[in-house]
């Protein structure tokens, strides 16, 4: 049941991309043809052909914020990743950070094959499984974070910047225990 959600989730976005995709591409390759077309279906009305103006605006708006909104944390989830991979000593930090970037415009499930895909490498790079489980920590807490963090921004406003703060935090200081263990030789 929870896989068959989640295959459901995951297609129903892939969908709502694609319907996305093809609005953007007929609005910006056709440029203003589209929207004549549009307004003559409307009718011979003025008001309503401005109607129909004013709806295709608000929908090409409102695809360009979703795009951004889309884009930008897999972006930002990106260059971390590189970085701190980078960091970590993974070899082709940067292949790994844009690999995770891509994959987590897939909900869950983009965040769990990165993480794999990059403890996978970072397994054979280094031998070491407890070098594969920290590359692995650090991609899901990157992944988390942000998407936790620009979700409940997109969804709050200003409360959630405040809430995705601390939520930024908590993160923080369990991963600087996680390694202060990690490097002490601690069990954790």
């Amino acid at each position: 049941a929870f896989v068959t959600r989640q295959t459901a989730g995951a297609l129903t976005v892939a969908g709502q991309i694609g319907v996305a995709l093809l609005l953007t591409y007929f609005l910006l390759g056709t440029g203003d043809a589209f929207r004549r077309k549009c307004a003559r279906i409307a009718g011979t009305s003025l008001a309503r052909r401005r109607v129909t103006v004013e709806v295709l605006n608000e929908i090409d708006a409102q695809v360009q914020a979703y795009m951004l909104i889309l884009v930008l944390p897999n972006v930002l989830i990106g260059v971390l990743t590189w970085l701190a991979l980078a960091a970590f000593g993974l070899p082709n930090a940067g292949l790994w950070g844009a690999f995770v970037g891509g994959v987590h415009i897939l909900p869950y499930v983009g965040t769990v094959i990165g993480a794999v895909a990059v403890g996978a490498a970072a397994l054979v790079s280094n031998g070491s499984l407890a070098e594969a489980a920290s590359a692995m920590v650090i991609v899901v807490a990157i992944s988390t974070a942000i998407g936790m963090g620009a979700t409940s921004i997109d969804t709050s406003g200003t409360s959630g910047a405040t809430w995705s703060r601390s939520q930024c935090d908590t993160v923080v200081v369990a991963a600087d225990r996680w390694s202060t263990d990690r490097r002490s030789g601690r069990a954790l």
